[in-house]
């Protein structure tokens, strides 16, 4: 297995651990507007809704099943979506 191949199945392990259910919504987990969000929940700044609104517009008729989606880690006090060891998640190609 490729080093690339083992970073996206490190992070989709990471989310699938944080209940962060994005790959029942979205094909990509590493395009753009999903690595905005994911950045996001790393910053633990904004809320859900806000972290969806990012994405590319072909998204916006997903945007309440993205919010769906990432509510699953949302009533955790800290986000559960730690930075995992490894590049971050603009470096993962």
């Amino acid at each position: 297995m490729g080093e690339g191949a083992a970073e996206r199945n490190r992070v989709q392990k990471v989310l699938e651990d944080a209940n962060v259910k994005l790959g029942n919504v979205l094909t990509d987990l590493f395009g753009m507007s999903v690595r905005a969000m994911l950045e996001g929940l790393l910053e633990n700044k904004r809320s859900v809704a806000e972290i969806a609104e990012p994405g590319h517009w072909s998204l916006a008729p997903k945007i309440p099943q993205i919010v769906e989606a990432l509510e699953g880690q949302s009533n955790e006090r800290s986000s559960p979506v730690s930075s995992p060891a490894g590049p971050p998640l603009h470096a993962i190609h």
